[in-house]
């Protein structure tokens, strides 16, 4: 139960907003040791900006959030999406809020949750509240960020072990394309990084022939070529010759254009296709190019948002966590407008703040289309608009360097000698 604020301790309210990813939990872990050394008490607001706008506050006093820490997702609940609320909901949203005393909010999202929050506490009429925006995203799309956001690396292992398996499934049977969907509807970053990731350390290459992203605009002429190359190199990958029973496997972000080059409005955002349009779409033209081989969709999709928590994006979740209640404990520049934190790539890393003004019409530095193409020829996959002639020759070279295993020459006939009937008898 949460008391009605006697204004002599302070109170900091937490929610997590968008789509979940791993370390939102740790987050609020970190979150609520700060607090805890400061003297502050926390309340964990449930389903985002859902929990405060009914009749009744829908939160809890935050005591002992320790089981949550490695855990995928986030316990508070979560919602994505456009919503509309009545003048009511925005009176019970205010009057909860300074019932309750919170003098403070932070918000486990991304950009969007930061604009989103900034317009609904004005919707309510509530503008010198301090707001503080952890980020997260396995799409590793918030800007103005030179390291991984928070859940990258966690959904990247996770997608590197899935392509690692499928692959292997896809090689066996022969005769096989899987076409794996990667999330990512404006970048392809956790696509690249996921092939990284599925590289044995005995192994040359990552689990993929082919990658497609946003980034790079591919056509048809290239990935059929790609394909047809990826399947006569899969034959002689063992070492034994399978004619016909080549494998190959088409990683594809989300958000990935057709094969004219045209990003289609989507069904649900008129931005963008939908992604399982997108997979079909790719699925459907392989089909008809290749209608002797079994055209599969092994499928990651939204298990990425649940991976296993790594360490490095739990080290960094649970320093931002802390970061986040020293800076609205003590920094009195963030009540003019919702704030970021800026973290590096490990926690020890140093941490800033970045106002919304700063990340509005600020894009994130990615990958381009030389990038990776460095990386696919590391990781030994082509992007889907090379020359043909040059996809030739790549997976020429990609086969020549690929471990053959140890299997040599057919032993000769054993010849057997014929027994005479009284040898035979004896035997008997």
């Amino acid at each position: 139960m949460i008391n009605v604020n006697d204004g002599q301790v302070k109170r900091f309210a937490i929610w997590t907003s968008g789509g979940d990813a791993s370390g939102m939990d740790t987050v609020t872990n970190g979150v609520h040791a700060e607090c805890q050394k400061r003297g502050i008490i926390l309340i964990g607001v449930h389903n985002g900006v859902m929990g405060l706008v009914g009749d009744t506050l829908l939160a809890q006093t935050i005591l002992r959030p320790g089981d949550w820490e490695w855990q995928q997702g986030t316990s508070l609940g979560s919602i994505k999406g456009e919503r509309e609320f009545t003048k009511q909901q925005y009176k019970n949203a205010r009057r909860h809020i300074e019932t309750y005393g919170i003098d403070g909010i932070i918000v486990v999202g991304g950009n969007g949750s930061m604009a989103k929050t900034q317009e609904f506490l004005a919707e309510a009429g509530i503008y010198d509240m301090p707001v503080i925006v952890v980020p997260k995203t396995i799409d590793n799309d918030a800007p103005k960020f030179d390291a991984d956001n928070i859940g990258f690396a966690s959904a990247a292992k996770f997608g590197g072990t899935f392509l690692r398996n499928t692959d292997g499934s896809c090689q066996s049977m022969g005769a096989t394309i899987h076409v794996v969907r990667i999330m990512g509807q404006k970048y392809g970053s956790l696509a690249y990084e996921a092939v990284k990731q599925s590289r044995f350390e005995r192994d040359m290459y990552g689990a993929a022939d082919i990658v497609l992203t946003p980034e790079v605009l591919y056509n048809r002429e290239s990935l059929f070529t790609a394909v047809h190359a990826a399947l006569k190199t899969s034959e002689w990958r063992t070492g034994i010759q399978r004619k016909g029973l080549g494998s190959a496997t088409i990683v594809i972000a989300e958000g990935i254009p057709d094969a004219d080059g045209m990003f289609r409005e989507s069904k649900v955002s008129n931005q963008m296709i939908r992604s399982d349009d997108m997979q079909k779409y790719v699925m459907d033209l392989l089909k008809t190019e290749f209608p002797d081989y079994a055209i599969k969709d092994p499928e990651p999709s939204y298990t990425l948002r649940g991976a296993t928590l790594c360490g490095r994006d739990h080290d960094v979740a649970f320093a931002a966590g802390e970061y986040a209640v020293a800076q609205l404990d003590t920094n009195p520049n963030l009540y003019s407008e919702p704030h970021m934190i800026l973290h590096g790539y490990l926690p020890s890393d140093p941490m800033s703040i970045i106002s919304l003004t700063e990340v509005n019409g600020a894009k994130r530095t990615h990958i381009t289309p030389a990038q990776a193409k460095a990386i696919g020829n590391e990781y030994g996959f082509v992007l889907g608009n090379e020359p043909p002639d040059e996809i030739i020759e790549f997976f020429a070279r990609r086969g020549a360097r690929c471990p053959v295993s140890g299997l040599g020459e057919l032993p000769p006939p054993r010849v057997r000698l014929a027994r005479s009937a009284p040898e035979l008898l004896a035997i008997a």
